[in-house]
């Protein structure tokens, strides 16, 4: 939640520190977040095109979602896997460059999905689904609103640090940190079941269009 110290300012005393959120600090960071996003899309297509061509896509679709279908079946059960993933972060250090470059720069980092830590499996699920096909315009389209929701939901947790009171010495971001997280838990089986359909479905899609072939 790095991000969160560059688009919200620390104001007020610091055992009493709340994070006003920068309207042009978040419009930065968004428009970074699906600008990355959209160019991952583009990418995504175009090596779904040359994949096809070498007969690998589907293969890697098939694996890609048939783990996506067990990763949302282990989460509804609360088995926890790890998701294949680095551990980089988006350094808080990148503050220093400024209100206009660093949440440009947060935002670019983010909207990409692979450069930082990747906690959820259905992303891989999402890059498959772009890839498959190669189609430009799909591919694009779908990663544009991967980066939007991303950026948003930063912003929001932005927006709810500002609002939270509490007269202790942690900073509020880190209370907006745990309400999101803590709101995520509440929808996990949602979100899991959600991944768990739409990987059969692909699963489906890939092997029946195999069997045709």
């Amino acid at each position: 939640m790095n991000a969160i110290l560059v688009i919200a300012s620390p104001v007020g005393e610091p055992r009493k520190v709340t994070y006003k959120p920068d309207r042009r600090a978040i419009s930065l960071f968004v428009a970074g977040s699906v600008l990355s996003a959209t160019v991952v899309g583009f990418g995504l297509a175009v090596v779904g095109t040359a994949l096809n061509d070498l007969n690998l896509m589907k293969p890697i679709a098939v694996v890609v979602a048939g783990a996506g279908a067990v990763y949302g079946l282990s989460g509804a059960l609360r088995v926890k896997i790890r998701v294949p993933s680095g551990n980089w972060f988006v350094p808080k250090e990148w503050a220093i460059y400024g209100p206009t470059r660093a949440p440009l720069m947060f935002g670019l980092a983010l909207g990409t999905g692979f450069l930082t830590q990747v906690t959820y499996a259905g992303y891989y699920v999402l890059l498959v689904g772009c890839a498959y096909g190669g189609r430009l315009i799909t591919a694009t389209i779908m990663m544009s609103v991967f980066g939007l929701s991303r950026g948003a939901s930063v912003a929001v947790a932005a927006a709810i640090s500002q609002r939270l009171k509490h007269e202790d010495p942690f900073p509020n971001q880190l209370h907006a940190a745990d309400t999101m997280i803590a709101q995520l838990r509440r929808g996990a089986w949602w979100l899991n079941g959600m991944l768990m359909g739409v990987s059969v479905a692909l699963l489906w899609k890939f092997l029946s269009e195999g069997n045709r072939t």
